[in-house]
Formats: structure tokens, sequence, C-alpha cells
């Protein structure tokens, strides 16, 4: 600020008269008046003061150009500088709090400008993100909370940290459902209402799919022979009893049962009897669960051949086992399509494709456990037994397991098939001439594995081909495999043999070869019967010095008998009586010579 003052004014009108001498002419003003003037031109020349100015204007900013105008002080806020709250900033400063405003000559100088957008900045808020400003203020995107749950509501909270929070709600809301109305939040889920499918009918059943609504009539039976069933459209079922009347208890061995008052079926007390059964394999009994049933025995028989013996009963067949004094059989004049067996494998266990559904309940499955897809094969427990064996026999062509199918077809007609025992006719100084595993060989017949009628012990009558699919055999069927262990026939009887493969054919549409399945049950008796017959020195690979072969195969035979558990009835009387088998077979062809002597 510029101040003005008359202290040299003063100091020279004491001496001259302030600009006058005495004696000048034209002046006559006393010491004082000079004094006063001098003061007042001296005001109205450096703005210092009039009569309405004080002495000094100065608002004590150092950024005003402060002066008297017209009588009035006048503060001028000077070039780069912003007067803002009475409180001087220079250009471009920032708020002293507020890091979004700054002082901005070009837009004014008396108030806070916002600074250029983008600028980082935080808000406070640790529920937003990313905060930047714009247009002076610090703002910040919020913290994402949406579970995306129209039954919640979210929010962030926190002082520090954020976190979000998702309160359930009860709100209104729709589950999808086009079977339900009036659907309501409830625990953080949508919840269907009822459905709007009502006919107020208790004698129907109030269905909706898709929104649309059908009413079908309600079940009223309750199973029960003693009750008369019913219905109302008030009250829905009734259920009548009928005392007296005849039902069935569920014991078939008893007859006369009868209903009670109470709607109970009571068990009558006359006792089945039975008709007499002519086979000799077979009892005749009474069995609770399926009334009169012919139930297997292992009783001895007769086979009505004086050339057999010791005759026992496989499931329904009396079967002679030894046959040394029967008449040999003779080499049938003509053969049909042979086949010959480059696999003959027991199943290791019970997957698919090692054995078969025997007892036609796919939720049952052996041996336990490891087995799946309802396959039984229980006797897959002991392959390892019988598998080396038979694999070095075939390969040797020792063992030559021949299927010969007569009146083969593929039009769909049954013919039979019949698996008999051969051996490889041999070469120069008896060597085998070709590879019984890859090449079609010749092959002589063994006539024990012909039956005492002269048979094939081994007989499928309905074969039928579909398509690549040869199935034959069933539920009454009884297979008999001829397998030479140690030198000697042993016999494993298939009840209920069945057989399922897959053919092959050549360019020309000829035969070449068959894989698939061969499977049964094997009675358990009839299994230890024949591990009984064989060498235990051929089984074990050998005896210790001392051991005496019947103690041996004694103990093979429990531990068979403990390792295999019955898992197929046989005869239907409920309790298991035979081990289920799977057998892998593959053929290529091959070709039938002459006989074994």
């Amino acid at each position: 600020m510029r101040s003005s003052t008359c202290i040299w004014a003063i100091a020279l009108a004491l001496v001259s008269g302030c600009g006058g001498s005495t004696g000048s002419s034209g002046s006559d003003a006393t010491g004082a008046d000079a004094i006063e003037d001098v003061v007042l031109d001296s005001s109205e020349e450096d703005g210092g003061g009039s009569e309405d100015c004080p002495a000094f204007c100065d608002d004590g900013l150092g950024c005003t150009d402060d002066s008297c105008v017209d009588g009035a002080c006048v503060y001028t806020v000077t070039f780069g500088s912003c007067l803002i709250d009475e409180s001087c900033f220079e250009h471009l400063e920032l708020h002293p709090s507020d890091i979004c405003l700054l002082c901005s000559v070009e837009v004014s100088t008396t108030s806070w400008s916002a600074v250029p957008q983008d600028l980082v900045c935080d808000d406070g808020d640790v529920c937003t993100l990313a905060d930047q400003c714009a247009d002076g203020l610090c703002v910040g995107t919020p913290k994402a909370c949406d579970d995306g749950n129209f039954c919640t509501d979210d929010a962030c909270e926190g002082i520090e940290e954020a976190t979000c929070v998702h309160e359930n709600n009860v709100e209104f809301c729709d589950d999808g459902d086009d079977c339900t109305v009036v659907d309501v939040c409830a625990d953080g889920g949508c919840v269907g209402g009822e459905s709007p499918c009502v006919d107020d009918d208790a004698c129907t059943t109030e269905l909706c799919s898709d929104g649309e609504c059908s009413f079908p009539s309600m079940n009223c039976d309750d199973n029960n022979p003693c009750t008369q069933d019913s219905c109302n459209s008030v009250n829905g079922c009734f259920f009548e009893v009928m005392e007296g009347v005849d039902c069935e208890a569920g014991n078939l061995c008893l007859s006369g049962d009868f209903c009670a008052g109470t709607g109970e079926c009571v068990e009558g007390v006359i006792s089945v009897t039975c008709d007499i059964d002519p086979n000799q394999c077979t009892e005749s009994q009474c069995v609770p669960s399926m009334g009169c049933a012919d139930v297997f025995t292992d009783a001895p028989c007769d086979d009505g051949l004086s050339c057999t013996t010791n005759d026992v009963c496989i499931a329904t067949l009396c079967l002679g086992l030894e046959q040394d004094a029967c008449e040999p059989c003779s080499l049938p004049e003509s053969f049909g399509i042979m086949q010959k067996a480059t696999t003959l494998h027991f199943g290791n266990g019970g997957q698919p494709g090692e054995g078969m559904d025997l007892d036609g309940n796919p939720a049952t499955c052996a041996p336990q456990p490891g087995c799946s897809g309802g396959i039984d094969n229980e006797l897959g427990v002991i392959a390892a037994l019988v598998n080396p064996n038979i694999d070095n026999a075939l390969a040797l062509g020792v063992l030559a397991p021949l299927i010969e199918m007569e009146g083969f077809n593929t039009e769909g007609d049954p013919f039979s098939l019949a698996v008999i025992t051969g051996a490889q006719a041999t070469g120069v100084f008896g060597t085998p001439s070709c590879d019984p595993q890859v090449e079609v060989c010749d092959y002589l017949v063994d006539l024990t594995s012909y039956g005492p009628d002269c048979g094939p012990t081994f007989l499928v009558d309905n074969a039928v081909v579909e398509g690549d699919k040869l199935t034959g055999g069933g539920p009454d069927s009884v297979l008999v495999m001829i397998l030479p262990v140690g030198g000697k026939p042993a016999y494993l009887h298939l009840v209920g043999g069945r057989l399922e493969v897959t053919l092959s054919f050549g360019p020309d549409g000829e035969l070449v070869g068959m894989d698939g399945l061969v499977a049964g049950s094997v009675p358990k008796q009839s299994l230890l019967n024949t591990v009984a017959t064989v060498d235990p020195e051929y089984l074990l690979g050998g005896l210790p010095p001392g051991t005496d072969p019947a103690d041996a195969t004694a103990e093979i035979v429990a531990l068979i008998d403990a390792l295999l558990v019955e898992d197929i009835d046989l005869d239907l009387d409920g309790v298991p009586d035979a081990v289920s088998a799977g057998f892998r077979i593959k053929t290529i062809g091959g070709n039938v010579t002459g006989a074994v002597e």
C-alpha cells in the first residue's frame, strides 16, 4: 500500500508559510491553513486517506492491491493469485484438505476450481474402489457385493476392511416353476408357493407339468386281499374289511387261509400234499415261498446204462462218471462246420466280458467284492489255478476243443452246436505240422467226449445266428465240458449253460472265427467231486516229498469248498446250491481227419 505524509511539508510551512514568502502579494494565509492544504493535497494525490477512507487501506493480505477509490477502500486480487474464504492461494495450488480442488485463476480467483478428471484420490470409504476426482469431488466405484441371489439384500460394511454382507429377505420371487404361485424368499432361497392345480376332489391326484394341470384318478389299492377298496370325492380312499373271505397269507404249503375282522389274512392249518416226482434226481417238496417244487438231490441214481458206474445226479440229469466198460463210439461219418478254440479261459472276476448275468438280477454279481454290472462268475476265484495249464495245453496242441455246427446257417433257423475234445494231428516224427493257435490245422477227435449214447456231452440244439451274433442254450440245458487234466478227462457240468459269441466271416462269406462267452452254473458238490478225481500233483505242479496224494487232494477240495460261495439257486427253493461260471472263448477254423487211438 502507498501511504501519504506531510512531515516534510509541515516543516517547510513552519519556515516559509507552506509555499509562499512573507510579504508576497496575493497571499494572506496563515501557517495552520497552509499545513491543512498540504495534507489534503497529499491525501488526494497519494490515495492514503480522505474523510471516508481510513488513514491506511490495508487488508493484511499479500495477494491484494489495496487502494482508496472515491472515498472507499478497494482490494484487488493480484495477478496469479486466488483469494478464497479470506485466504490467499497461488495459481494451481491445491485445496489444503481436498485433493480434487485447486486455485485456477483461469476459472475463478475467488472460489475453488475442479482438478482435471481421473486424478487418483481417496474418498475415505473402504467400500469403494478406484477412487478418482470427478467435477471436484472424489468419487469411488462401490465394491461389488451382489451375490446374484434375489433373496438376499447385499451391502458392504467395514471401517478398515471392506466386507460384503448378505442378509436374507422375504421378498416375493420367482422359483422358475410354472407349477407354483406366490413364491416367497425364505432362508436365502426362493420357495415355491401353492400349486395352481386344485380341483377339490379327494379321489384325484392334482398334478402339474409345465404349468398344465391334470387330475388322474387316485389309486386306492392297498394290496390287501381282505379289504374292498373304494373312494369318495370328500374323504378319499376307503377300505372296507371283508371278513371270512379266502386269501393267501404267504405260506404256499398251507391252505384254508381266511380274512379276519381286523383285515388281516390268517394262515390256514391244512398242509398241501405234493405229487410224487418221477425224476430220480429231484425230490418233490413243498417250499413255503413256492409251493410244490422239484428240488435237486445229490442222491445216487441209475442212468440206465450198464456200462457206466458211479452214476450221480447233476441238476435234473443222472450221469455216469465212469465209462470204462462201455463200447467205444465210432467216428461219425461226417462233420458240420468245424472251429477250434484258441482261447478257453475261466473269467478272472465278475466284470463285463468275464461272465453273464445268470440269475437275471442286475443288482447281484459274483465274486464279491469287485464285481459289477450284474455279472455272475463265482468260479473266477480259482481261475488262476486252472488257466495256466489250459493255456499251455492249447499252445502245444494236446488240448484242442472243437466246436462242430451241424446245419449252420445265418437265416435265423435253429441248428445244433457241439463241443468235442480233440488233439492236433502230428506231422513228421511226431511234431505238429502247423501252429494250432494261428493256422487252420488237422485234428483227431477224442471219442471220450461222446457220452454212452455216442452223442456229444456238450450239445446246444437251439443255436441261432442273427447278424453276426450266435446264441444258444438256456435254463433247461446241461452242458458237459470235458477238460483233460493230468492225463484224464475232468467233467465240468454247466446247468443252464448259454453261449453268446460274435462271428467273423471271410471275403466269401465263410465262417473264420468266433469270440465270446460260455456261461452256466456248476453245482458245487459236482465241482468238488470232479476236483477229487484230479491228480493233486498236476494241480499243484508237484508234491513235496513224503506227501500223501490223498491228503493233498482232501486239502485242495477243502480249500476250494471254502473259497467258493454258492450264488445261484438252481432249484428255486430259496437256497443257493451252485456257483456261477464264465469262460472266454475264441476260435479259428479246423479240420477233423480221424480219431485219437
